[in-house]
This record gives structure tokens, C-alpha cells and sequence, in this order.
């Protein structure tokens, strides 16, 4: 089918009974030349949408490689292209959007003055001239910062990653379903505007289907999508494990499985009042699950049966001698953030004990697939400005990059090179003393006991 708008010359003309109406050539040389032809929009078609479900950060996962792609062709003065690809699970609607732009701006005031992605979602395909219960407008810029419109359209109800590349940037997103439980054969409006700016102003916007720009305020110029091939069954079963040395439960399995009855998902939830789980108890759940591979969650209660906190891990870690360490799961980004310097290791029966802060959702990976996550993280320990000009008396700041997450830092400290140039405070702010050059650095440390020192080359005038 169309996926993009169109633009084409046409003119309709019709006889009746001796008279000719025309649509747009009052002239009647239809035939001769199409000088008077109207300009037509034909719009995209319904854009079938599948199933598929990915982790939202930023990368292209495997399971993108099924999703067709819409390219944004209505281009209202802007200076970028864009294409994006849609899926849709039980719980949330994806986006993985390439935006081409060779200059990137945020500096403008307003956030639709920002380089950024929008996306609007209509759950029940009303098409209202004005929002309804269910209409969203979600916009994320290319650092990650998030804006909303509509009244369940907020941070809880969506979790975003986001990565510059040559030429550009990747937004890649997780919204749920607020109104609607999808189904295979269910529409839903959509619409994508990619936010083009330049010296904090928006230059112009790049859409898929809406030629107004009107979509902040109803959903009736939203494009249409199908939600299709949904083929996993799931599949719910209850197991008995033993814990806390003979005290046994029932934990519930559920399983999902593709039109072959491969497994292509599991999972299972353990509630108790210690932080513990052992290698026999993983055994049977994976058993009980038909693969060996589990996202186990231990809900940890207090004495009153409230969830102080829960660890999920991979039934894979829960045997013996594997060393895991622990992160949070960034609610709002979806991004891994550290918690601690600890390693934690199965026993030689591989069992597993943990004591965590309460309040939190937390996850164990190997430490393998944490080496990769904790050196991306202390990549973006970097200074805004490797060097600034001050006049003598005036201050600075040694500002960090805004690509480093500060729930990831335990302290920070600074020190100048020449306290007689530059005298630098315990929150960065550098005062300039007299003419000559200093270096002032900063050393960050990271709650997993990593270090790292920047530094920035201050001249004073």
C-alpha cells in the first residue's frame, strides 16, 4: 500500500445530459494542457503494524528487522529527513526512528522549538477534532528529554532512549496502552512529526500523514495502522518450589509460545521476606517453563506483605559459581543505572542472596553483560568545554556533559592546577584570580567505585 503522501495534478470532468461540469478546469482544455489541474494529496493507505517485543534502548534489536518502515515525506520547511518503524506487544506500541539532521539544536525556549521527535497516538481511532481520554502527543528531543500532551500522556506511560549518530540521531521508544487491549485487526491513529531547529527557533517539521500541524490539538488528521500477526500464545501454570529451607510455595509460570510452540518468552515471580533464591528452585521453574532460560523475579515483602523492592535475573545466572552485579531500571528512560560496587555470586549449590535498598526495581546480569554497560557508562563522564576564556573577578562552571546520568555518580570532587589563576569550589564553580592559565579538574566517581578524572583548561584575561 501508499505509505507516503503524494501529490498529484488531476481534473474530474462530469456530463449530464448535455451540460459538463468540471472539478477545477472552468476552461475546459483538460484535453489540451493540464495548466488548470487541481493539486490532489493522495495519503498513505492503512499501514499494517506486527507483532514484536523489544528492549528500549536505543539500539536497532533483532526483532526491528520484521517491522515495515514509514517514511515522513511532508515536509514543511524543514531540512531533515526521517523514516521510523512501528511495532506492538500485549503492553506497549514501539518506535525506532533515523532522523537525518546535520545540525542539532535545543536551545529554544519552547520544547517544540527543540530537534525532536513527536509521536501521537489515537487508541481508539476516534479521530476528534479535539483531544480525547486516550489521545496522546509524546515528544523527545535528541538528548532524551521528554514533553507531553494529553491526560494520561505522561513520563509513567512511556520509556525512551536516545542516541546521536553521523548525520543525525535515534529515538527509540516504549509507549503503553492507557484505553484499548490490542488485538490482532485492531486500528489505532498515528502520526509522526519530526521538530527541525535551528538558533532556538523551529525552522519547519517533517511529518507521515498530517499537512496541518495540527495534531497537538485533535487526533482527526492522524493517518490510520493496523495492529497484525500476533501469533504467541501464553501459556499460565504454577509450580512448587521450596525456600527458607522447608517452607514450600506455589510460583506462577507464565510461558509464551509462537505458532510452532517454540517458547519465545518466560517468565515467573517468587515472593518471600528474605532476598534469596536458589539454583534447585530455578531448575524447576525453568522445568516447569520448557527452556532454560527465565526472567525470574524475587519480590522481596515486609512483615506486612508490602513489596520492599524486586530482583529480576535470568534463570542462566542461578547455577553454580556465576557472578552477577546489580543495576536499577530507569522507569522513565528505561536505561540501566548502577546501584552499588558489589559482585554478587551464586554459592557452589547456586544459591543466591541479596539485600537491597527498598523502593527499587532491580536486575542482576552477568558480569559480562556488565562490563559492556558499566563502560558505556563512564565513557559519558566527559566536560561540557575542554577550555574557556574568563576575565579576572568574573566565574565559570566545570559543567559535565549532559550525556552523563547523575543517578550513576557518588561524588565528584575539583581541583585547580594554579589556585593563584583560579580557585575552583566543592560544586564546580571556578572563580578567575588573574591573568595566566590553569587547569581545573574534576574527578568523578561512579557508585560502582570506578573513577574518572576530566579537566578543563581555563584562561584568564
Amino acid at each position: 500500500g501508499l505509505k507516503v503522501a503524494q501529490k498529484i495534478s488531476m481534473d474530474v470532468v462530469v456530463k449530464n445530459n448535455g451540460q459538463v461540469g468540471s472539478f477545477n478546469d472552468l476552461k475546459g482544455t483538460q484535453e489540451k494542457s493540464s495548466k488548470y489541474y487541481a493539486v490532489a494529496t493522495v495519503k498513505p493507505g492503512v499501514e499494517k503494524i506486527t507483532y514484536g517485543t523489544i528492549t528500549v534502548d536505543g539500539e536497532e534489536d533483532a526483532a526491528w528487522k520484521n517491522a515495515v518502515t514509514i517514511p515522513l515525506t511532508i515536509n514543511l520547511g524543514s531540512e531533515v529527513s526521517a523514516d521510523a518503524k512501528v511495532l506492538w506487544d500485549n503492553n506497549n506500541l514501539y518506535v525506532y526512528a533515523v532522523i537525518k539532521d546535520s545540525v542539532l539544536d535545543k536551545t529554544g525556549g519552547q520544547k517544540h522549538e527543540q530537534d525532536s521527535l513527536e509521536v501521537f497516538i489515537d487508541e481508539d481511532n476516534g479521530k476528534t477534532v479535539s483531544y480525547g481520554e486516550d489521545d496522546k502527543q509524546y515528544r523527545i528531543n535528541y538528548e532524551n528529554e521528554q514533553s507531553f500532551n494529553g491526560k494520561k500522556c505522561n513520563a509513567e506511560n512511556v520509556s525512551s532512549a536516545t542516541k546521536q549518530i553521523d548525520g543525525g540521531y535515534v529515538v527509540e521508544a516504549a509507549f503503553k496502552w492507557t484505553d484499548i487491549t490490542p488485538e490482532n485487526g485492531t486500528k489505532i491513529g498515528l502520526e509522526f512529526q519530526v521538530n527541525d531547529a535551528k538558533d532556538g527557533k523551529r525552522t519547519g517539521t517533517l511529518s507521515w500523514y498530517d499537512e496541518t500541524g495540527l495534531g497537538w490539538s485533535g487526533s482527526n488528521v492522524y493517518g490510520t495502522v493496523e495492529l497484525v500477526n500476533k501469533t504467541s500464545d501464553v501459556e499460565n501454570s504454577k509450580v512448587e518450589i521450596t525456600i527458607s529451607g522447608d517452607k514450600k510455595i506455589e510460583v506462577p509460570v507464565s510461558v509464551s509460545k509462537d505458532q510452532n510452540g517454540k517458547v519465545t518468552d518466560a517468565s515467573a515471580t517468587v515472593s518471600g521476606t528474605k532476598g534469596q533464591i536458589s539454583a534447585e528452585a530455578a531448575g524447576k521453574i525453568a522445568e516447569a517453563a520448557g527452556t532454560d532460560s527465565v526472567a525470574i523475579t524475587v519480590e522481596v515483602k515486609d512483615s506486612k506483605g508490602n513489596v520492599k523492592y524486586t530482583v529480576t535475573t535470568d534463570s542462566k545466572n542461578l547455577t553454580d559459581n556465576v557472578a552477577m552485579k546489580v543495576f536499577v531500571i530507569n522507569k522513565k528512560t528505561g536505561a540501566y543505572e548502577l546501584v552499588n560496587g558489589k559482585t554478587y555470586k551464586t554459592g557452589k549449590d547456586g544459591n543466591l542472596k541479596f539485600s537491597l535498598a527498598k523502593g527499587g526495581d532491580y536486575t542482576l546480569l552477568s558480569t559480562k553483560e556488565a562490563a559492556k554497560i558499566e563502560k558505556a557508562i563512564l565513557k559519558t563522564v566527559a566536560p561540557k568545554k575542554t577550555k574557556v576564556t574568563v576575565k579576572k573577578g568574573k566565574a565559570t562552571t566545570l559543567a559535565l556533559s549532559s550525556k552523563l546520568n547523575k543517578n550513576n555518580v557518588k561524588k565528584i570532587t575539583y581541583k585547580s592546577s594554579k589556585k593563584s589563576v583560579a580557585t575552583v569550589n566543592k560544586k564546580g564553580k571556578i572563580t578567575a584570580k588573574k591573568k595566566g592559565t590553569a587547569s581545573v579538574k574534576a574527578t568523578v566517581t561512579l557508585k560502582n567505585g570506578k573513577t574518572k578524572t576530566v579537566s578543563m583548561k581555563i584562561t584568564v584575561k
